[in-house]
């Protein structure tokens, strides 16, 4: 779904699809689905977010990544509050 989405791609993403992805997944799926992003793409999905978006929406895709990947609340990630 991802690939659909154009994480990663030359020419834009599917915004809607990503956030939906890390919104409404589990969190096995999400640790899975990251796994098999950075064994086909050689690189952590972070990188392709962050080459990808920009300002807020970059900085909030990165936060619940980060909240999925690791099993944290959002609400928990000091960037959450701090930035």
């Amino acid at each position: 779904m991802l690939a659909h989405a154009g994480v990663g791609m030359r020419y834009g993403t599917d915004d809607a699809v990503i956030v939906e992805l890390l919104l409404r997944r589990s969190y096995p799926h999400l640790r899975e689905m990251f796994a098999e992003f950075q064994t086909v793409k050689q690189h952590p999905i972070e990188d392709s977010i962050r080459l990808d978006f920009r300002g807020g929406l970059r900085d909030g895709l990165l936060a619940l990544g980060k909240s999925k990947k690791n099993i944290v609340p959002i609400m928990f990630l000091p960037e959450y509050f701090w930035g």
